[in-house]
């Protein structure tokens, strides 16, 4: 006997049997959607990716190289003039050639000679000097600070004599003296500081007429 032929209810439902399969496995649905909607996010972030605009580059600041400070000199020239005793139109002055360190030692120096007891009629400038070793020395002092020799100092000329720069600003060091305070006969003029001595180099020294203002 032949088979009936199947009406088109059956036809339907036999088409959707695959479908009834599926839902009866719900893991193989649900993990095709859920890879669906995966899929789907990616092409969503994707396409923002490509469509956002490019972060806009800060460029760095620019920063100019630090300007070196002018390097000062290791040397100072002074010059000091003062009215004589002989009268106010009578000057004296006098150069002087110094280690820009020393420069306290020598006002120092300046007292002990006297500068300052007509401070004012007396004047004192100072500039930077470039070290010359040629220069010569009409007289080269040094100034004895430190221990029993006070804190003012004692102004001693160089010895053994020296005519040229280098050779006198060279003998400013610290002396090798022991000073005991005990042993202290200054009458108060003892210093605790290390005994040393500065030297000066005087590379000019004249007497002149002032000119009538």
């Amino acid at each position: 006997m032949a088979d009936a032929p199947l009406s088109r209810p059956w036809l339907r439902l036999v088409a959707l049997l695959p479908v009834l399969v599926a839902l009866g496995s719900g893991a193989v649905w649900v993990g095709t959607w859920r890879s669906g909607v995966q899929s789907a996010t990616g092409s969503s972030v994707r396409r923002r990716a490509v469509m956002d605009r490019p972060p806009t580059e800060t460029a760095p600041p620019v920063t100019e190289p630090p300007v070196a400070a002018p390097r000062r000199s290791e040397w100072l020239e002074c010059l000091i003039q003062h009215e004589l005793r002989a009268g106010p139109e009578k000057k004296h002055a006098e150069v002087w050639v110094l280690r820009r360190p020393h420069i306290n030692f020598f006002r120092r120096l300046l007292t002990l000679r006297g500068f300052w007891a007509h401070s004012s009629s007396s004047q004192l400038k100072c500039r930077e000097r470039s070290i010359d070793a040629e220069m010569n020395c009409v007289d080269c002092v040094r100034l004895l600070h430190g221990g029993f020799y006070g804190h003012m100092g004692v102004a001693v000329p160089a010895h053994p004599k020296q005519e040229k720069v280098m050779g006198c600003l060279q003998l400013s060091k610290v002396l090798n003296v022991e000073a005991n305070p005990a042993d202290d006969q200054t009458n108060g003029a003892w210093d605790s500081a290390p005994t040393s001595q500065y030297a000066f180099c005087n590379t000019l020294s004249v007497n002149y007429n002032a000119i009538p203002s």
